[in-house]
């Protein structure tokens, strides 16, 4: 039985699978394609990364209040959608980006590494911005729709659906404040 949002979705939700498999695959290239003076960079940057997990807290709060609160505004005039679809791709160049750099770092156990990174650090946020996506795509279609109308209705529901975003992306960061990277040493043998 399927969901009927994701049925009301279905083609949003193809084309934002494929912007996410697409930016995984272009962070992969530009990583491989990069110099070797970069690539000795990065993975000198990596040696010091259990150091780094366990003397540092994550913090996401201040940089992803900025990003999704100029998105949420830059949405309410449509001209957002375009910017939201970008972000959400250079999330996944970045991440395709971390998991070749790791890859190249440690092998298998680099990529698994890299994987659980992932899942703890990104999973949650990228899920709020998948949601934040394909309600501003539909906004934009009801803007346009109905151009002439009065959309004050329309605008509210989006700056809620923006608001709740918000909050659920802080509400994650402050938990990873505390114990992204606790969780995170429970995997550092891997890397």
């Amino acid at each position: 039985m399927k969901f009927k949002w994701i049925r009301s979705n279905k083609n949003s939700l193809k084309f934002i699978f494929f912007l996410a498999v697409m930016g995984l695959i272009v962070g992969v290239l530009l990583y491989f394609k990069s110099g070797t003076e970069v690539k000795t960079g990065i993975i000198n940057k990596l040696s010091n990364l259990t150091t780094t997990i366990y003397s540092t807290n994550q913090n996401n709060i201040i940089f992803h209040l900025s990003v999704l609160s100029i998105l949420l505004m830059l949405s309410l005039i449509v001209i957002g959608v375009p910017l939201i679809l970008f972000y959400y791709f250079y999330e996944f160049v970045s991440i395709g980006y971390l998991l070749s750099a790791l890859f190249d770092y440690k092998k298998f156990s680099g990529l698994l590494f890299g994987s659980i990174f992932v899942i703890i650090n990104k999973i949650l946020f990228l899920l709020f911005l998948t949601y934040f996506l394909l309600n501003s795509i539909r906004y934009g279609k009801r803007i346009l729709k109905n151009f002439k109308a009065s959309k004050s209705d329309i605008i509210i529901n989006q700056l809620y659906k923006g608001l709740f975003v918000i909050g659920l992306t802080l509400l994650n960061d402050i938990i990873l404040y505390f114990v992204g990277n606790k969780l995170l040493s429970i995997f550092i043998f891997l890397n």
